[in-house]
């Protein structure tokens, strides 16, 4: 796997303001997109997707977080850069 980039995610709500996560971002040599999540610097979970944007599969490492985590990774207007 290549890494082809990391954006880091403003992960805050009412109950945590502060917090952060990443994606690292990964293309494999079958061409699928395969991203890592992060929640501060712990493994949070993955997903890998084919050209088509198909999810191919995916996993969480705890199912302890609620699923408006998944929904703040996607959402473009979280995305705080890289520096």
């Amino acid at each position: 796997m290549k890494l082809i980039d990391r954006i880091m995610i403003d992960l805050g709500d009412r109950s945590v303001s502060n917090r952060l996560g990443h994606i690292s971002i990964y293309e494999k040599k079958n061409g699928n997109i395969y991203k890592t999540y992060f929640i501060e610097t712990r493994y949070f979970g993955f997903k890998e997707v084919d050209l088509s944007g198909k999810i191919i599969s995916s996993g969480r490492s705890s199912d302890d977080y609620h699923y408006s985590l998944d929904v703040m990774f996607e959402d473009k207007d979280r995305i705080l850069g890289w520096n």
